[in-house]
């Protein structure tokens, strides 16, 4: 829709859809800004446009754009006969801005939920161990290759602190990785022992990203992996 009323030739915006216009239509008038068949961007057959038109006796419609923050998420138009008018018409833009707020959110929010989704599949897939902690801590993913490499699942992690008591019991190197995650920017990698479910040992190499929210995502590359990736 946004690409046939912005180009050639109407050259509209979300600016010039804002405020609630009147479209007058042929043959109930003799002047037209637009037909109806390109007030509905030509998506329909333009028989059957003009067919609805004549039927319903739409003489002209009120037309404003769902816009918010200069995005246009959608056109409303309310269509009326000759001799009518649009009664309320503050009541119903209000209406309106307050529909364009709503449709802004909700498709921020599923446009957060699909990169959170992306994210997780990323990790969940990744074929180096990782596991990840939000901003208070909480682990909130651990993939399957860290699971297969140490053996913590999600449920042994409950959060940062309580692993890394778990992960490195000897306290001069779990203060050194705390310290290694606590930096402010980007930390660089560091190399520790790690101890595994199990009981057992692995040298391995700590690569914490932190992002822009304050989430934390921990790559543990094992010794062996990287000697033999060299």
């Amino acid at each position: 829709m946004k690409e046939f009323f912005y180009s050639e030739p109407f050259f509209e915006n979300a600016a010039s859809f804002k405020d609630m216009r009147i479209m007058h239509f042929k043959p109930f008038y003799d002047k037209e800004e637009y037909s109806v068949y390109d007030a509905c961007a030509r998506q329909f057959p333009k028989e059957v446009c003009e067919g609805i038109l004549l039927k319903f006796n739409i003489a002209k419609i009120y037309l404003t754009g769902l816009v918010w923050q200069e995005q246009l998420f959608g056109m409303v138009g309310i269509g009326l006969s000759r001799g009518e008018e649009l009664e309320n018409r503050q009541a119903i833009e209000s209406f309106f801005r307050q529909a364009s707020i709503a449709m802004a959110r909700r498709m921020t929010e599923d446009r957060l939920l699909r990169s959170e989704q992306r994210f997780r599949e990323m990790i969940t897939l990744s074929d180096k161990p990782a596991l990840v902690f939000n901003q208070e801590g909480r682990a909130i993913l651990v993939n399957p290759r860290f699971t297969g490499e140490f053996g913590y699942t999600q449920e042994d992690i409950l959060n940062r602190d309580a692993w890394f008591e778990k992960a490195f019991p000897d306290p001069e190197y779990r203060k050194k990785a705390v310290t290694l995650l606590d930096s402010d920017h980007n930390p660089s990698n560091g190399t520790f022992p790690i101890r595994c479910r199990d009981g057992r040992e692995k040298e391995i190499s700590l690569q914490p990203v932190r992002l822009s929210d304050g989430t934390v995502v921990i790559g543990c590359d094992p010794a062996d992996a990287r000697q033999s990736g060299k």
